[in-house]
């Protein structure tokens, strides 16, 4: 139990990170350069040269958004155990507002507070009890066994016969039949040589969604209202 109490340390000071408008900035700098590209490579990078340039812990501005950066796992492994019964969320203003005007409910990636957690137990009950958890064995199984032959075929078809070109693509591709099988009980063909056209559309849907979330955090409020239903529609 002591092991898990987290142990009083210093009072944590962000340094000042990069300018309110940084990520708008040119491509004329290599951090500019950066900034400019979309996609978790891209951010990964920042995050290691903004490691370097302001320390652990850096505070910075996008959009609306005053962000307190982590680049540190000790700094993190406190922030976390330092946690209550109910965990601060990050600010979900553009998904609840999605969810609002279809009149949708919160689930458990929007809500906060007591809500959160009753949404949260009741998952936990069917995903984390050993008993709840055998039942998609089987099917994680199944889809493990296809990602080892498609991991077997890519390294097959490289010019080194050993190397995967692009794991990080593979894993997710992974990660999203596993869920859909276990979800909607039905394989969508993540990890076929050929992915289906439908499939490869929803996987592109998700991607084009999180990449506008983020150009849609900068843009002006009156841009995400219903009398605005083009760029609304869009987000």
């Amino acid at each position: 139990a002591s092991i898990l109490a987290p142990s009083p340390r210093a009072p944590l000071n962000p340094s000042d990170g990069p300018p309110g408008r940084y990520i708008l900035r040119s491509r004329s700098s290599r951090r500019g350069a950066l900034a400019c590209r979309w996609g978790p490579t891209c951010w990964r990078e920042l995050q290691v040269l903004f490691r370097k340039l302001y320390g652990p812990m850096w505070k910075s501005t996008f959009g609306k958004y005053k962000n307190v950066n982590i680049g540190s796992p000790e700094i993190l492994e406190q922030l976390l155990r330092q946690e209550g019964k109910y965990p601060m969320r990050s600010d979900m203003a553009l998904w609840k507002e999605h969810r609002d005007i279809r009149q949708l409910p919160y689930g458990p990636f929007t809500e906060e507070g007591e809500r959160w957690y009753r949404l949260r137990q009741v998952l936990n009950q069917r995903m984390l009890k050993p008993s709840e958890a055998m039942l998609y064995a089987g099917a994680i199984n199944e889809v493990v066994s296809d990602l080892m032959a498609r991991l077997q075929a890519e390294r097959a078809g490289s010019p080194s016969g050993v190397l995967v070109g692009d794991l990080a693509n593979l894993l997710y591709r992974f990660a999203l039949e596993g869920i859909s099988y276990i979800l909607f009980e039905t394989r969508i063909g993540c990890l076929e040589r050929e992915i289906p056209a439908e499939t490869r559309h929803f996987i592109a849907a998700i991607g084009l969604m999180l990449k506008n979330s983020i150009f849609a955090t900068v843009l002006p409020q009156w841009t995400g209202t219903p009398s605005s239903p083009s760029v609304a529609g869009r987000h």
